[in-house]
């Protein structure tokens, strides 16, 4: 499986040497449960908006990057964070939640609030029978590599699809879980687990139940 844990953070350690005209930051050594890190580099972002991480500007080797310019007006706003050979970065989310409005839906889904179990403030819901063109996708951006339990919350019901199609996308391929959502609901439902990569990885449910019914989307969740 090779390295799985995160280089240490950065942090709050950077500043600017006018004397030399470079960024500055202390270097990182250690891995984020103190182990050795013999091979990291840098990613130097810099954007416009404090809101936003930015472009990425250098991926220098060493702790330090020189950048004289300056913004047009306005003024940037820069960030560094360590990123190991294997991919690992720092400051990784090993323990992730996406509930439905922060999901991406095609088609057109209604949103309820009333069943009791739901995560969150509400959650969405679709008929079935469908072609499997209507979806829901749950997006996770990983940042270290390993083993994740992927999991599903959702309020349970007697006209709930008990053959709900949720894929996972993971390192190996997708993988489809047929799920009884007449059942389980108010509570955290494991999937299986699976290896993730550095990347955006997904889970996604689809319509293509046999007709009748209707299958709930509210919250999933990736935990390492």
């Amino acid at each position: 499986t090779g390295d799985c844990t995160s280089p240490a953070a950065v942090g709050d350690t950077l500043m600017w040497n006018d004397a030399a005209g470079r960024w500055e930051w202390a270097a990182v050594s250690q891995d984020r449960l103190g182990n050795p890190e013999p091979s990291v580099r840098y990613e130097v972002r810099r954007s416009t908006s404090a809101a936003s991480p930015g472009a990425l500007l250098a991926s220098p080797a060493e702790n330090r990057y020189p950048d004289p310019s300056t913004p047009a007006s306005g003024c940037w706003f820069y960030g560094v964070r360590a990123v190991d050979s294997a991919g690992n970065c720092e400051g990784p989310e090993l323990d992730a939640v996406r509930d439905n409005p922060s999901a991406s839906f095609t088609g057109t889904w209604n949103t309820g609030t009333t069943a009791p179990g739901h995560y969150g403030a509400d959650y969405r819901y679709i008929a079935t029978g469908g072609t499997g063109a209507n979806t829901a996708t749950w997006s996770f951006s990983c940042a270290e590599r390993g083993w994740y339990q992927v999991r599903l919350y959702y309020p349970e019901g007697a006209n709930r699809s008990n053959q709900s199609r949720f894929t996972v996308h993971h390192a190996g391929g997708g993988t489809l879980y047929t799920v009884n959502q007449r059942a389980g609901g108010g509570t955290w439902n494991l999937l299986g687990d699976h290896w993730l990569e550095p990347g955006t990885w997904t889970v996604v449910l689809d319509d293509a139940e046999p007709s009748g019914s209707v299958v709930i989307a509210d919250a999933v969740r990736w935990t390492k």
